[in-house]
């Protein structure tokens, strides 16, 4: 029985965690590179659809246009929590890359860089949570080994 909890422990710790905590380091390479190099722009709110769940909060898909590296018109989707003072057709500051018109992200730098911090602290505690569970895995089976051992002998 122990075995089987131990097994159990680490096979969570390997499949529910792990790519969970691959995504969130992923994403956050990418908004580590907005932060160090990202340059500032406007980008005009052209769209807001509602989407479905939220937790409570009423959020949108919203489509924004802003100018890209080459002086192009580039359009980003993203989903924002929708705020009583949005207005389609209005500025809102947001982050692009100098050279990648699809690496951009609404709200300022600062913005920016607090979320990173936040995700960073996150991805910290699922790896916390990894390792305990394939410790907690390990114990479990080196006490079952060792009840095994002493029953035998």
């Amino acid at each position: 029985m122990l075995i089987f909890f131990g097994f159990m422990a680490l096979s969570s710790a390997v499949v529910i965690v792990s790519p969970i905590v691959k995504r969130g380091r992923d994403g956050l390479q990418g908004m580590a590179e907005l932060v160090d190099k990202g340059v500032a722009a406007e980008g005009r709110l052209v769209r807001l659809d509602p989407v479905a769940g939220g937790g409570g909060k009423q959020r949108a898909r919203a489509r924004y246009e802003f100018v890209g590296p080459a002086g192009e018109t580039a359009v980003l989707d993203w989903v924002v929590d929708v705020v009583p003072d949005m207005e389609i057709g209005r500025a809102y500051p947001m982050v692009r890359h100098p050279q990648y018109v699809s690496r951009a992200q609404p709200g300022t730098s600062a913005d920016l860089a607090e979320e990173h911090r936040r995700g960073a602290k996150f991805v910290q505690g699922l790896k916390r949570i990894r390792l305990g569970l394939v410790a907690f895995g390990l114990m479990l089976i080196a006490t079952a080994a060792v009840l095994i051992a002493t029953t035998e002998a």
